[in-house]
């Protein structure tokens, strides 16, 4: 499927790493509950989208625990690795289902998320939908992606003032991943209290410095073709700027 998707659309090997073997997010698993933003990213669908990120779906993660189980029966044991930017959308969701959660929250400026994301969207609306013009229009997706993260951020500020819910959070920005990665693995390592092996930072230095496979070339996007300047975005979530402006 993944060769397909990147044979159709050649420039979305330049946006994301397609590998079976390689991490997948959470948006997979909340496929089998009908509450996806995968569902929105593919297909479309305005009042599905405004349903998703307006209204509770109740039940989400014990679908997803249900999964993770599947996942790991008769398979090894330890702590469980997962990503998936809709997460913000039910902080206090995802703490009561998993109590011993340890959650990583990463800051990036939200004038470069949004049309970076917006163009994978585009992209892959592309393989389904050629020459489908309402279905592809950037300036559509782009104030999309716009609605969906301005309330995750929002919202994610706001159950972050519950301090049960902020202490089980460790913050960290974007530009550290890459200018000091191990280093800021370690700094998340000592928030949450884990041991930090000399075994393990020599894994971490030689899969920095592991060369990963040709992804066609660097992901390149326009952000006036998504509607980008005209939408004022560094004067939008007061909230989660007035926290967390320091760290984009």
């Amino acid at each position: 499927m993944f060769d397909g998707l990147v044979s159709a659309v050649p420039e979305l090997a330049t946006m994301h790493h397609w590998d079976v073997r390689a991490p997948q997010e959470c948006n997979c698993f909340t496929t089998y509950h009908f509450a996806s933003s995968n569902f929105w990213s593919s297909f479309g669908v305005p009042d599905y989208l405004e349903w998703l990120v307006h209204e509770r779906q109740p039940g989400i993660f014990n679908t997803h625990r249900r999964v993770l189980q599947q996942l790991q029966w008769k398979g090894p044991r330890g702590r469980w690795l997962l990503k998936s930017p809709p997460h913000l959308f039910m902080l206090d969701d995802l703490l009561a289902a998993y109590p011993d959660a340890m959650v990583i929250q990463t800051h990036r400026e939200p004038e470069s998320i949004i049309p970076s994301l917006a163009s994978l969207v585009r992209a892959l609306r592309q393989v389904s939908y050629p020459g489908v013009p309402e279905l592809t229009d950037p300036k559509t997706i782009g104030a999309d992606v716009l609605m969906q993260y301005e309330e995750a951020l929002e919202r994610a500020t706001r159950s972050r003032q519950n301090p049960e819910v902020d202490r089980r959070i460790c913050d960290v920005a974007y530009r550290d991943t890459l200018s000091d990665p191990i280093g800021t693995v370690r700094r998340i390592y000592e928030h949450f209290g884990l041991e930090f092996t000399l075994a393990f930072q020599e894994r971490l230095t030689r899969l920095v410095n592991t060369d990963r496979p040709s992804a066609g070339g660097r992901h390149r996007y326009d952000p006036e073709e998504f509607g980008v300047p005209a939408m004022d975005i560094r004067n939008r979530m007061p909230a989660y700027r007035a926290r967390f402006g320091h760290l984009l």
